[in-house]
């Protein structure tokens, strides 16, 4: 990538290296004026980290010297009821309630139980109280969107 955008993409991948601390997307707008990263983490993401993680960038950014455009670099987390964009997001969250939209349409609610690779198993309620609840195992790539329930 020659743009402004994925120099910045290669110095957060780097800037990562080493730690917990992984890139969900990098994005700019149309001139490239504001860069958003947005980071998480396998653990919890701290204040500390998002610290860290934004003064090894802007330090490598500085050391690169990605030319004369000026630019805001925005960096930060999704918040909690944004769609989790990556399967790595997942692990930390199992035991909440999510929301999983699938690609063929299909809408299901229930607690994240176990994620295996890109495999997800989520425990559905009984329509009622006294119904058991079932198991649906389902495929990351199957899944259009999936978001924490925070109404739970």
């Amino acid at each position: 990538m020659g743009t402004l955008t994925g120099i910045i993409r290669n110095i957060a991948e780097a800037a990562t290296e080493g730690t917990d601390v992984y890139v969900i997307s990098v994005t700019a707008n149309r001139d490239e004026s504001i860069i958003n990263i947005a980071i998480d983490a396998d653990m919890e993401l701290s204040m500390e980290k998002i610290t860290r993680f934004s003064r090894t960038v802007s330090q490598a950014v500085d050391e690169q010297d990605p030319g004369e455009h000026k630019f805001i670099l925005e960096i930060g987390s999704p918040g909690a009821d944004q769609p989790l964009q990556n399967i790595r997001q997942l692990p930390k969250h199992t035991g909440r309630k999510v929301h999983a939209v699938l690609k063929d349409g299909r809408e299901l609610k229930g607690l994240l139980k176990l994620v295996d690779g890109t495999r997800l198993e989520l425990e559905i309620p009984g329509l009622k109280k006294k119904d058991l609840p079932t198991m649906e195992v389902l495929d990351w790539q199957d899944l259009a969107k999936i978001t924490i329930d925070l109404k739970y």
